[in-house]
């Protein structure tokens, strides 16, 4: 993997939790009450406690989202399911908040009600799912909102602010979808790889033989943040091309 420069936002006035790519806190207001909206400081914030209550938020949320039997299984499994589940998702948060190469462009937006309890959620980092991708492609890893607090932009409005907040230093951003969710994202401007385009089909390619959700549960989306720029799924194609078979 290709490390990009790290390039330290200098204000100290700034009190987030991104080093390059800051989003300023805002609120939402709702019929449930006003959701306030903020980074989670990855350098104070982010202990043991709170990573597992985050992953407990994301895959309760998922699992309404999906019709995969593994991610069901979080919702509607036996307590050891359940617990096998969780475990192996904390695992996986806590090595990409401790993955230094990811920090300096990781943002974890978390929306909070009166009380201090999680709401919404959303987490974007550089894209490490494709090759050669770490550079040019924000990846949107996670993004959720609780059922009572849905149809209120919260969702749109963090993952608008954390692209707005990241356009400088990507030229496009990645996510795979669960499909039921398919809508949400194509009406935010995000279009599905597209198979009878060579390049995209190699990405696709890829996609198929290292994520065992795809194309049954699961689909690759993309967005550019700089439309002028070329696009980050010819460059990685150019590396891929040599090793993944397109038919």
């Amino acid at each position: 993997m290709v490390v990009c420069p790290v390039s330290i936002n200098t204000n100290n006035n700034l009190n987030f939790g991104s080093i390059n790519n800051p989003v300023k806190p805002f609120k939402v207001a709702t019929k449930y009450g006003t959701l306030a909206v903020s980074e989670v400081d990855y350098s104070k914030d982010l202990t043991p406690k709170f990573i597992r209550k985050l992953t407990r938020f994301f895959l309760y949320n998922f699992s309404d989202k999906t019709n995969d039997g593994v991610r069901l299984q979080y919702r509607y499994g036996t307590p050891e399911e359940k617990s096998e589940y969780l475990e192996m998702f904390v695992k996986l948060y806590t090595r990409i908040f401790n993955d230094e190469t990811l920090q300096p462009d990781l943002t974890l937006l978390v929306a909070k009600d009166k009380k201090g309890r999680i709401q919404g959620a959303c987490l974007t980092h550089a894209n490490l799912e494709i090759p050669d991708s770490y550079n040019t492609t924000l990846y949107v890893n996670s993004i959720a909102t609780n059922e009572k607090y849905r149809g209120n932009d919260l969702a749109k409005l963090m993952l608008e602010k954390s692209l707005d907040a990241n356009k400088t230093t990507f030229t496009d951003v990645y996510l795979t979808s669960a499909n039921a969710s398919n809508p949400f994202y194509e009406k935010l401007g995000f279009v599905k790889l597209n198979p009878n385009n060579f390049y995209e089909k190699v990405i696709l390619s890829y996609v198929e033989q290292t994520r065992r959700d795809y194309p049954e549960f699961v689909t690759p989306y993309h967005k550019p943040l700089q439309p002028n720029r070329p696009r980050w799924y010819r460059m990685c194609a150019d590396r891929l091309i040599f090793w993944i078979p397109v038919e």
